[in-house]
């Protein structure tokens, strides 16, 4: 697995590593116009494994004191915890919190993720992810449709090629839908989990193309997809950013690790 990271990718990489703690690691590409960022990552492990040394991993991360509410509230019934990395123009780390189970009639969500900027530890930013019920393809499209219903129409349009491929799915349950909100950002946006289907990120290169061309960044895809090669598709996002802008994710290729040398 190559990684395209910056230092501070690198630096979460080996924090996790000097806890010697197994972990899964799933790379991410988030596209949107004029803008295509894939140093992007998840580092997951189960929180049994992490023991007293979370606190000690957020410290080397540079956690702000500012999330400690946020600790508080979510850390506690978590089943999985998993650390993040944006890189680009402006790097972040992220942390996330995964419940025990989906509850779709939960009003807590089933991710809690708090992203800070080490450069910057006020700039904090809150999502959440909650389970939606979804168990038949029109449930699905309905459930889809529902959360983007606040992003420009034309993106909208392009929902039934996005979701077609699935349509003779039979347990589109399995699939996981979550809708994803920013509290007082104009956040939006859905995450499908695709890896129960076994597919490659060129499977479904053709929904990405037709995205990537409503956003006016075909190329860049087409080089991305090149660099990318044959690799499991792992979730698909897509929506509203929180600055309003149109975007869309494709997570990909999950592997278990235990050492830095294996993931580099």
């Amino acid at each position: 697995m190559n990684l395209t990271v910056t230092d501070l990718g690198i630096h979460l990489l080996r924090v996790i590593q000097a806890r010697n703690v197994p972990f899964r690691l799933e790379q991410s590409c988030q596209i949107r116009r004029g803008h295509v960022n894939s140093d992007r990552f998840l580092v997951s492990t189960a929180k049994k494994h992490l023991g007293d040394r979370e606190e000690s991993i957020l410290r080397d991360l540079g956690f702000p004191r500012e999330g400690q509410d946020f600790l508080d509230r979510h850390r506690r019934n978590a089943r999985y915890v998993h650390f993040g990395f944006e890189g680009r123009d402006r790097p972040f780390f992220k942390v996330y919190f995964e419940g025990a189970k989906t509850d779709f009639r939960a009003k807590e969500p089933i991710f809690s993720a708090l992203k800070w900027d080490p450069g910057q530890p006020n700039a904090l930013v809150l999502t959440e992810y909650h389970a939606v019920a979804a168990d038949s393809f029109p449930a699905l499209v309905c459930a889809v449709g529902r959360i983007l219903s606040s992003a420009p129409s034309e993106f909208q349009h392009l929902l039934w090629d996005v979701l077609r491929p699935f349509a003779s799915v039979s347990r589109t349950s399995d699939l996981r839908l979550l809708e994803v909100v920013e509290p007082g950002s104009p956040r939006r946006s859905f995450d499908l989990n695709l890896y129960p289907l076994g597919l490659n990120v060129h499977e479904l290169g053709g929904v990405f193309r037709k995205l990537a061309a409503f956003l006016a960044m075909e190329q860049p895809l087409a080089e991305w997809l090149q660099r990318v090669g044959i690799t499991q598709l792992g979730h698909l996002a897509m929506g509203q950013h929180r600055d309003g802008e149109p975007f869309f994710t494709i997570y990909f290729g999950m592997k278990a690790f235990h050492t830095l040398a294996e993931a580099s």
